[in-house]
């Protein structure tokens, strides 16, 4: 799948100069994390604003970050962590957190985010056992 992300950087003008990586991951009792088999959810997006709102990468107008950097969660899936050629600047957000931003800043300022979000509603109600906003998260990264 592959989402693009036009909303441009805001700031200095310089494009992105590497890829984020976004994969998605549930917990199922008795199991663990499991990857959602969805592949990169932002399919190469270069788009600072999702970052910034993601984990406050850059300091942006407007933008207030869900949650500061916390590095890969201990317990991330093995297929995601494969996936995390030389990752850079990892962190990760649930399905809540995404939720509990504000939709207006989401579908202006990342688009791709914000259909990411929906996606992955979509997708939690399909998932074995239906999986709470809580137990599926994104886990993402600057790619090489």
């Amino acid at each position: 799948m592959h989402l693009v992300d036009t909303t441009p950087w805001i700031g200095q003008g310089d494009p992105v100069g590497c890829d984020i990586r976004i994969e998605a991951e549930y917990w199922r009792n008795g199991v663990g994390w499991i990857d959602s088999d969805l592949g990169d959810l932002f399919g190469g997006t270069r788009c600072y604003a999702s970052y910034t709102l993601l984990c406050g990468y850059k300091a942006m107008a407007g933008i207030t970050p869900i949650a500061p950097p916390r590095g890969f969660p201990d317990d991330t899936c093995l297929e995601i962590l494969t996936e995390a050629d030389e990752p850079r600047s990892p962190s990760w957000v649930t399905l809540a957190e995404l939720w509990a931003a504000p939709w207006d800043l989401l579908k202006e300022r990342c688009p791709t985010l914000w259909r990411v979000t929906c996606l992955l509603e979509e997708e939690r109600l399909c998932w074995p056992r239906r999986p709470s906003r809580e137990d599926v998260r994104v886990v993402f990264w600057f790619d090489q």
